[in-house]
């Protein structure tokens, strides 16, 4: 899977699960292989401890790259 840092911040580090769907919409997001692997993704949903990392991963995290286009 390949995307701009600025997707990879707000989908992964802020936790903005749509900016995927957008992401992948508007062809910014590639992914090669087999991406029948992706589809039970869509059922993810994170547990309370894992929703606090990526919490605390994004209070110490310096992100200037802006928001996804």
């Amino acid at each position: 899977m390949t995307m701009p840092d600025a997707y990879a911040h707000a989908l992964f580090v802020e936790g903005g699960w749509s900016v995927g769907m957008k992401g992948w919409v508007r062809r910014r997001i590639k992914v090669s292989g087999n991406m029948k692997k992706l589809i039970p993704l869509q059922l993810y949903k994170p547990s309370p401890q894992k929703v606090a990392l990526r919490q605390e991963i994004a209070r110490i995290t310096q992100f200037e790259g802006g928001k996804p286009q």
